[in-house]
């Protein structure tokens, strides 16, 4: 049953471990199959979450492509072409790690609608930093650093573990999408330090 939602699994752990194991399009067949009927808008945002707490795990991206800071807030400007002009590329394989991510990030944020997230990534450093810099060298359209994400997605590093942990025991048998919005809130709660 998983394999049907996400694709296959089977990777080579020794050659990707400093390497990209997928592409952004990979990535965001494995949102949109689990959150039926995402709009583009919002699949962009997730992917936005999906490299930023990888980051913050792992210590690579998820996937090579850059995000943009653009106007409505973070995309991922070769994905948004190649959607909008050309016909998408088959979907590849996914590394493990990514979809304990991907999991973790339909959960957490996969309720929200497109124009939420719209509003929740204009509140984070990431896209701020670039979007309401008074720098004429940023503008719409310039990439966010991966040292940037990892340095503001890291900030949730008491409650990451406990997360990860869940993500990947549940994982291992089904996709986990919670009930409730709250349910992974109620989870990190439970684990939280004093």
């Amino acid at each position: 049953m998983i394999e049907h939602m996400i694709g296959s699994t089977d990777f080579d752990r020794a050659a990707t471990v400093d390497a990209v194991t997928a592409h952004a399009f990979d990535v965001a067949a494995r949102l949109r199959a689990l959150l039926p009927g995402a709009g583009d808008v919002k699949v962009h945002k997730l992917l936005y979450y999906v490299q930023g707490h990888h980051l913050s795990w792992h210590g690579r991206p998820a996937f090579s492509e850059t995000i943009e800071a653009w106007i409505n807030g973070p995309v991922v400007a070769d994905l948004w072409r190649a959607e909008k002009y050309d016909a998408p590329p088959e979907s590849g394989t996914v590394d493990p790690d990514i979809l304990e991510v991907v999991f973790m990030v339909a959960s957490r944020y996969g309720h929200l609608t497109g124009k939420d997230l719209i509003k929740l990534t204009h509140s984070e450093d990431p896209w701020r930093d670039l979007a309401e810099s008074d720098d004429d060298t940023t503008s719409s359209g310039t990439p966010i650093a991966h040292d940037a994400l990892a340095a503001y997605f890291s900030k949730d590093d008491d409650l990451t573990p406990v997360v990860r942990d869940r993500v990947a025991e549940v994982a291992a048998d089904t996709p986990w999408i919670p009930t409730a919005p709250d349910e992974l809130d109620d989870l990190e709660a439970t684990h939280a330090s004093p």
